[in-house]
């Protein structure tokens, strides 16, 4: 399925940042012929990732955009991120199959949640092909909701809250 107004008609150019082991890249690619580059600033995760999407997308280890390649700056069509969301002082009262469990840096998203979230929307505008934004509340729930919305508002985004997930054509998925 191609994206409407996409830069690449045939193959759209998605980026899943924050990527961990994969899964929301993989996901998109399952549904549609894309041109996939994944990225994350753990090592452990890109191995990870880089065997869950081989043959699927390419596998950046870095952070955020100062992983991807730069001749990718301006064509981004789709770009997904599951940032790090909890606030630092609430990382010790989450169940420990979480807190014990995962890296902390996957976890951390500083003092209100928000820091990763806010360097994401802060680069965003420089390598998407259109600025639109739908959000999935689903992951940071309705409690920041509004505050991510918020940030990419400030950085001249269209931003269209959501309450489920979408198709790359732009319609709810059933």
């Amino acid at each position: 399925a191609a994206l409407p107004g996409s830069a690449h008609p045939g193959r759209p150019l998605v980026v899943d940042l924050c990527c961990g082991c994969g899964a929301l890249g993989l996901a998109v690619a399952r549904r549609a012929a894309v041109d996939l580059h994944a990225a994350d600033a753990d090592p452990v995760a890109t191995v990870c990732a880089a065997e869950n999407l081989a043959g699927g997308g390419t596998v950046h280890t870095g952070d955020l955009f100062a992983a991807l390649p730069t001749g990718l700056r301006g064509r981004v069509d789709v770009l997904v991120a599951n940032t790090p969301y909890v606030p630092s002082g609430a990382i010790g009262s989450m169940p420990p199959e979480a807190r014990d469990h995962e890296p902390r840096t996957a976890l951390d998203g500083g003092r209100d949640g928000l820091d990763p979230a806010r360097r994401v929307a802060a680069g965003a505008g420089e390598w998407l092909s259109c600025w639109t934004m739908g959000l999935n509340q689903s992951t940071h729930g309705t409690w920041n909701t509004n505050a991510i919305c918020n940030l990419h508002l400030a950085t001249g985004a269209i931003c269209r809250p959501g309450s489920g997930p979408m198709s790359l054509t732009g319609q709810p998925n059933a």
